[in-house]
């Protein structure tokens, strides 16, 4: 008898299981705002509609309002993201593209939820660092969104040239000429020169990392314009150091550090993962 009780309880647990991976992996129910795993048009206009709403509560709170819905989850990672302040002609497209990203991201936290059978109710975590740093004139803000540098791994990073003061109006920085290197221990690891980015927004892969040491990144901005001679800023640079977690607690534990913004015609920005 305690057998066949034992061999009931395994079935039902194996079914449970298997219905929560599946569950998981599915797509999330289409809505007039949420279709093949990306906020519609429409998706991107409640979030407009709502995001007054989203400043003035807590995210807790925004999340308990809207049900723990997807559509209020992609909305929270949308309105911290800089293609939400993107006032180009194409800007709904870009938004429904990068909800995208933001949904799976939710797809795949439910997936690890169904198998350790612990539930987060906030919206799912990237994996990525991001930081900015801001050219020495204060024309243009370099964000940068990379994963940890790990010995074996690509080592991804995401570029983004965003308006600063002197411009009209904030938003993407389009027609961005620049160059872009990447180094570990003096070691290169990326070097591309005379880059064009039309969109304001680029990412780039690296071959998977000899070590896991810090990576440096040196950004620098030649001009601005899709034909010489380039605007302002010209030969403006922006750099970053990129800490493995595990170095970065060490440091921490060890010693009481201040990190110093260079303010010269470089600026040297640590990300601390």
């Amino acid at each position: 008898m305690i057998c066949t009780k034992n061999f009931y309880f395994f079935v039902i647990l194996l079914i449970s299981t298997l219905g929560l991976a599946y569950f998981a992996q599915s797509s999330f129910a289409a809505t007039p705002f949420f279709a093949n795993d990306a906020l519609t048009k429409n998706g991107i206009e409640w979030c407009q509609e709502n995001q007054m709403l989203y400043e003035i509560l807590s995210l807790e709170e925004w999340l308990k309002h809207h049900d723990y819905s997807i559509e209020a989850r992609v909305c929270a990672h949308l309105y911290n993201d800089p293609l939400w302040n993107n006032t180009g002609p194409d800007r709904i497209e870009n938004l429904i593209e990068r909800s995208r990203d933001f949904v799976e991201a939710e797809i795949q936290e439910s997936l690890r939820e169904s198998k350790t059978g612990l539930l987060d109710i906030k919206p799912a975590e990237l994996g990525d660092t991001v930081v900015y740093g801001t050219t020495a004139d204060g024309l243009v803000t370099v964000k940068i969104v990379t994963n940890e540098p790990m010995k074996g791994k690509p080592f991804l990073i995401g570029i983004t040239f965003l308006k600063n003061s002197g411009f009209e109006k904030k938003g993407l920085l389009k027609d961005v000429n620049y160059d872009v290197h990447l180094s570990q221990n003096d070691t290169e690891i990326l070097s591309i020169k005379g880059e064009y980015e039309q969109d304001g927004s680029i990412e780039y892969s690296t071959k998977p990392l000899p070590n896991s040491n810090p990576v440096d990144i040196d950004i620098n901005i030649i001009g601005i314009g899709n034909e010489v001679p380039f605007s302002e800023p010209r030969d403006a640079k922006v750099s970053f150091h990129v800490i493995p977690e595990f170095e970065t607690i060490l440091l921490v534990l060890g010693l009481l550090i201040s990190f110093t913004v260079i303010t010269t015609k470089t600026q040297k920005f640590p990300i601390r993962l």
